[in-house]
């Protein structure tokens, strides 16, 4: 009874959300809907059936790779392991809302570049998309790296370091997907996103497979290592690999360059994360022993020189980025004084 009730409260405010939006975008916004009767238009239904046939199975199968590791976990290790797995994964979640976040941004100007074909400002714009999202993701993923064992031993106790593992190997392993997302979008847009539903699909059988292999293969108690191992191969054969090769050859975007500022930009990331590791085994381990400050201590190094290296190897891109950017503030903050006079 209690699942019915909250299904049906469920159903009652999805319904209650769509009128209240329809209702405001209709007298408030004063936005007009096209009817179109489907019935006499069948080319443009067999469009869109199509279209958001390939965007369920997108989703659908995202959804088995997201808990595939887990439910494998659940079966074959011990409900630790699934703990653990969880814990970490969630910071790959954080990452992805994000990156998502900066891509998003920008669908409306894709879908506008890809309508009236200009492909070197959509290239443009995929690299500068690309390009962010490598400077927030690397930061994130590689600051794990430096502070995350502290963090989690101040958090969830020295029995759950698992998790540092966890989370560092996925976030990394999800760097090249998580900062070339822009290129769902220009998929969708020029409607060639049946490569990357049919990559995903093969993601999963190839991510089901092969970890079911390593754990006949480990013991139980590597359970863990087995699952892992086979979510990193199948994310680099599909994404790294597949996704690029089609982005490159079918898509005609700039990938040569994103991947010269995605090892760019982890060697940046490896090379900060490796000072802060000699000073924390130096320093930090023989004098901190809070777990806390030693994350503090830990992380603002790591900020300092991630961004003094960046600065210094990706000079041009940051300093004409944070200029335009004061440049709109000030213009904004003129605008306003000015609407206020």
């Amino acid at each position: 009874n209690f699942i019915i009730f909250i299904s049906l409260f469920t159903i009652f405010i999805t319904t209650l959300n769509f009128a209240v939006n329809y209702f405001y975008c209709k007298k408030t916004l004063r936005i007009s809907f096209c009817k179109v009767a489907l019935k006499d238009n069948k080319s443009l239904l067999k469009s869109i059936c199509i279209f958001s046939s390939i965007l369920l199975v997108n989703s659908i199968v995202d959804q088995i790779n997201s808990n595939m590791d887990k439910t494998l976990l659940g079966i074959f290790g011990m409900p630790e392991n699934v703990t653990i797995y969880q814990f970490g994964h969630q910071f790959v979640i954080y990452l992805l809302t994000m990156s998502t976040a900066i891509s998003s941004v920008f669908a409306p100007t894709i879908n506008q570049l890809v309508i009236n074909h200009k492909d070197e400002q959509l290239n443009a714009l995929f690299e500068k998309i690309s390009h962010i999202q490598l400077i927030v993701i690397c930061f994130v993923t590689f600051g794990f790296c430096a502070t995350g064992d502290s963090f989690i031993k101040w958090w969830l106790g020295d029995s759950r370091l698992g998790v540092y593992y966890v989370g560092s190997i996925l976030m990394v392993v999800n760097i090249c997907p998580l900062s070339m997302n822009s290129s769902i979008e220009i998929q969708r847009a020029r409607n060639k996103h049946l490569f990357r539903a049919v990559v995903y699909f093969g993601l999963a059988i190839l991510n089901v497979g092969l970890s079911i292999l390593f754990l006949n293969i480990f013991s139980n108690d590597k359970a863990l290592i087995a699952c892992l191992l086979g979510t990193v191969i199948s994310i680099f054969i599909s994404h790294w690999l597949l996704m690029n090769l089609y982005n490159k050859k079918e898509m005609k975007l700039p990938v040569d360059k994103y991947i010269f500022d995605l090892l760019k930009y982890c060697f940046i990331g490896l090379m900060s994360l490796s000072i802060v590791l000699l000073i924390n085994y130096v320093f930090v381990n023989n004098f901190i022993e809070s777990n806390f400050l030693s994350f503090v201590v830990k992380g603002s190094l790591f900020v300092i020189f991630y961004l003094i290296i960046a600065i210094v190897m990706d000079f041009n891109f940051i300093v004409t980025h944070f200029k335009n950017l004061i440049r709109k503030k000030q213009i904004e903050s003129e605008g306003i004084i000015g609407g206020d006079n």
